[in-house]
């Protein structure tokens, strides 16, 4: 066995993050997905609580 050099043969986005298709010199392949990041939250308010 061999460590593996890949390339990437292309790059697609989807819904559920970006796709690779990867090729090595020895003829195997390989898929990838890169999911996409959870929402952020950047800035939140609220009411002040009364007591």
């Amino acid at each position: 066995m061999h460590e593996h050099r890949w390339t990437r043969l292309s790059r697609h986005p989807t819904s559920e993050g970006i796709l690779g298709y990867l090729l090595c010199p020895c003829g195997a392949r390989e898929i990838e997905l890169v999911p996409l990041a959870p929402p952020v939250l950047l800035a939140s308010r609220s009411a002040p609580t009364r007591r």
